[in-house]
């Protein structure tokens, strides 16, 4: 029987052959744009560093791109920024703002730092390969997104993530000669040029035109750096030479770009002319509602800017990665916003934090409904992107492995150990398989656990017993800390661990660290200064204060209970 839950938007596994001699084939002719489309296709890698195959938790890694503001690339930090906080990776973004000198400056200052990956989003498909060269000379990991760099590029990074750009407006060529009739006049609202988006999205469209549609016309086509004030000037002196012949406009961005071009139509009185856009930001979301889109590509910023750190994950954990990983490819109309929506903002309220305390605490009530309401909610939608679904389904396992770490389950209580436990994952024949193994694995952890303990600790107790009893209070130990070790998340250890216990894990551990203090200076002669280092404190001044406010006496007055001789 099929699986009742669909994977959409299968990204491409491959490329087909490469023409003897592309360049030799008109403009108009899509083998002439071969080098370009499938960069990174085939090409053998240099000097790649070994992946260090401790996984992602407490890594550092810095993005640059190209512009800060622009509501497709904030959502694209957003997602990135949200994926990095779930697997523990510390994140930090800078934005060139399409200034070439000002992206190698990025650069530079970014392989001094020397984090554990960057993620670089390269302005122009030449320019790129020179930096991703220079990054990876300096021995550091990098993922080439966004953006396409020349085929040269690849040779340097572990992999690209991005939109399928040329498929994805292949097909959106095909919906706009759809809605069109096969004929007319349209014009092109290009990406800025050099970029790879600059190439795919005018190219891909007049290559698939000229094959299936011979009686449209591009009247014309104009990069508009996607400013609005700009667009509406060249959509305002098309309506002036044009005319009525101008039926359909196809915009590289259903943004700011699209603003311009709605606004000119708008002014003129030509709401009849035909939309459709690289999406899906909100803007052309409402755009789409509002009937001044007819059709936007599936391109979620959000998953954009998730995917290079889930390959980092992969890079990580030790496994193989694709040299090219490509965002979904589908189009939104208007009837299919909802199940878009869906798609997006299904993982919003899955609550990873909630299953690995579950698993901790042994509650295998808890565990049967948390599964059974991921295969209901999964099995309602019905529409999941399956490089999202391969992500949740890689974060849960780490979330499980982690809660197997930090409990001492050894390695042989899981089939195939910890590495062994990811391959499995990916030989799953389909997503139900994939819940269903799932919730096996966390059912082993969870009767180890119980074997193990006669009887478990409350997540609390937990981790008061390894801050505590295992002395890690001498340490810079914080939630931060902590949720990387128990595999959830700092605010959701600060949220549990307040419920029970009925105070803060601040104010726990200072008055745990005060405690040992006053028993060091009670018990022998010795600098103030001294115990705040040996109890966890690089600020003197700071355990003085804290001191304080928990004994009500300053360490001095502590310090004169301390008699001569009692050594």
């Amino acid at each position: 029987m099929d699986d009742d839950i669909r994977l959409w938007g299968r990204r491409r596994r491959g490329a087909p052959s490469r023409p003897e001699f592309p360049e030799l084939y008109p403009e108009t002719d899509e083998r002439h744009w071969y080098d370009l489309e499938y960069a990174g296709w085939g090409i053998a890698k240099a000097n790649l560093p070994a992946s260090p195959r401790d996984g992602p938790a407490g890594k550092r890694v810095m993005c640059i791109h190209h512009l800060e503001g622009h509501p497709y690339m904030a959502d694209y930090d957003r997602g990135m920024e949200r994926e990095a906080e779930r697997f523990g990776i510390s994140l930090e973004i800078a934005h060139s703002e399409w200034d070439a000198d000002v992206e190698v400056e990025l650069v530079e200052s970014a392989i001094k730092s020397r984090p554990d990956l960057i993620v670089l989003a390269p302005e122009n498909t030449a320019e790129g390969t020179s930096l991703l060269r220079r990054i990876n000379e300096a021995g550091i990991p990098v993922i080439a997104s966004n953006l396409l760099p020349e085929a040269e590029g690849h040779r340097h990074c572990l992999a690209w993530t991005g939109p399928d750009d040329w498929g994805q407006f292949r097909l959106l060529a095909r919906k706009f000669a759809d809605l069109m009739g096969g004929k007319g006049g349209y014009c092109l609202v290009d990406h800025i040029p050099g970029s790879s988006a600059f190439y795919a999205r005018k190219w891909a469209v007049i290559t698939e035109l000229a094959r299936i549609a011979p009686d449209m016309v591009l009247l014309d086509s104009r990069a508009t750096r996607l400013r609005t004030d700009l667009t509406r000037a060249a959509v305002e002196e098309w309506l002036s030479i044009f005319g009525d012949r101008l039926c359909g406009i196809i915009c590289a961005d259903d943004a700011l770009a699209q603003l311009g071009i709605n606004q000119a139509l708008a002014a003129a009185g030509r709401e009849d002319v035909i939309r459709v856009a690289c999406g899906a930001t909100a803007m052309g979301l409402r755009c789409l509602r509002e009937g001044s889109l007819a059709a936007i590509t599936a391109q979620s910023p959000e998953l954009d800017g998730a995917l290079p750190i889930r390959v980092a994950v992969d890079y990580w954990n030790g496994l193989d990665v694709e040299p090219v990983r490509y965002l979904p490819i589908d189009l939104v109309e208007a009837d299919g916003i909802e199940d878009f929506l869906l798609m997006r903002q299904g993982e919003a309220d899955l609550d990873l934090d909630a299953l690995a305390h579950m698993v901790a605490e042994c509650d295998m009530a808890g565990v049967d409904r948390f599964f059974g309401d991921l295969l209901d909610r999964f099995r309602h939608g019905r529409v999941l992107s399956e490089e999202w679904f391969r992500g949740f389904s890689i974060e849960l396992l780490s979330r499980l492995t982690a809660v197997a770490r930090s409990t001492d389950i050894p390695t042989t209580s899981l089939t195939g150990g910890y590495e062994g436990l990811f391959k499995q994952l990916f030989q799953q024949p389909s997503p139900r398989d994939t819940l269903a193994w799932l919730e096996g694995v966390a059912r082993r952890i969870m009767a180890t656990v119980e074997e193990k303990r006669h009887g478990c600790l409350s997540l609390s107790d937990r981790i008061r017993v390894y801050v505590d009893i295992d002395e890690h209070w001498r340490e810079p130990v914080s939630l931060k800390l902590l949720a990387s070790r128990f595999g959830m998340s700092a605010a959701y250890l600060g949220k549990v661990f307040r419920e029970e216990t009925g105070r803060s894990f601040a104010t726990w551990l200072n008055e745990l660290r005060i405690g040992h203090a006053q028993r060091i200076l009670a018990s022998r002669k010795v600098r103030a200064k001294d115990v705040a280092l040996a109890v966890g404190y690089s600020d003197a001044n700071y355990f003085y204060s804290v001191f304080k406010k928990v004994t009500g006496r300053y360490p001095s007055e502590v310090q004169g209970d301390f008699k001569e001789g009692e050594q």
